[in-house]
């Protein structure tokens, strides 16, 4: 929640950083704009102005008349070339497409009609409400235009340019922080591998240095021996090859060596005892952990 809160913040800080640091290069733009927004306001108001007058000029009331009168004179030739085609099936490949051509033309002329129909007439209530809001909407983008090459027109005001960058430095060191602190509370382990354990549930409360799982690396498998004597580990060292048979594999050889002698001692039974590790280089798919093996060194 922390970090959407902060990267919301970041990218509004880039956005106020960017309109300030911009403004210079998007002054022709805004220029542009503001003439663009007072052609759309004068077509707007000269409409609004004009509302009483008939919805069509008289130019395009003699071109929709003249459209008309075209289609009166060809529905006029379809008819009579219909008719003299006498008793034949209108079905007839001929007769079927004056037919279909008569027909598409009585449908064009009802559609130029209400053309001229709607010219020739004076606004309703909700064409002069839609005229108004129209020049509403105008005047209100007009304003707007207005507002940002009024702001622009002076350059970039060095104290707002320097606040901006102070905010988004600040937004930036939010979102690196907020993501630190959600990083932290991520449990990661320190080696690739298999969880092979868990001693958790979902929503469980932990406390600190609690085990929570294993991770096993099968990659490498390793076997500890910790009943060496001292008279026996002065003949063991590190790189030393050695077979290891598993009780629970009697018949499994496996090679490995001597990764590891602890140079700490241990009092085992009255005897001086001393762990070695053994990296194995063979492995077996029926291995598990905590197996017993006999170790022999070469």
């Amino acid at each position: 929640m922390a970090l959407a809160q902060a990267q919301q913040e970041e990218l509004a800080a880039q956005q106020a950083y960017d309109d300030i640091s911009q403004s210079t290069s998007s002054g022709s733009l805004a220029e542009l704009n503001l003439a663009q927004a007072q052609y759309n306001y004068n077509v707007a108001y000269g409409n609004y102005w004009n509302r009483n007058s008939l919805q069509g000029s008289a130019d395009a009331i003699a071109l929709t008349r003249a459209r008309l009168q075209i289609l009166d004179n060809q529905i006029g030739d379809l008819e009579e070339k219909y008719n003299s085609m006498g008793e034949s099936a209108d079905t007839e490949t001929g007769k079927a497409k004056v037919l279909e051509t008569l027909s598409q033309a009585r449908l064009d002329r009802e559609d130029v009609q209400k053309l001229l129909n709607y010219y020739s007439s004076n606004p309703n209530s909700l064409d002069v409400q839609t005229l108004k809001a129209k020049l509403d909407v105008a005047k209100s983008a007009l304003e707007d235009a207005q507002r940002v090459v009024a702001r622009l027109k002076d350059g970039i005001d060095p104290d707002q340019l320097a606040a901006a960058q102070a905010r988004l430095t600040t937004a930036q060191a939010a979102v690196n922080n907020a993501q630190v602190n959600l990083d932290s509370l991520q449990l990661k382990a320190s080696m690739g591998g298999t969880i092979v354990d868990v001693n958790v549930l979902p929503g469980q409360q932990v406390s600190a240095l609690q085990t929570l799982m294993a991770v096993a690396n099968y990659s490498s498998w390793v076997v500890e021996t910790d009943n060496l004597t001292e008279t026996e580990i002065v003949n063991v060292t590190v790189g030393q090859k050695v077979k290891v048979i598993l009780d629970a594999l009697p018949n499994v050889e496996l090679a490995g060596t001597v990764t590891h002698i602890n140079d700490r001692f241990v009092e085992t039974r009255g005897d001086v005892t001393y762990t070695v590790t053994i990296t194995l280089d063979e492995t077996d798919p029926h291995m598990r952990w905590g197996m017993t093996a006999a170790v022999y060194f070469e």
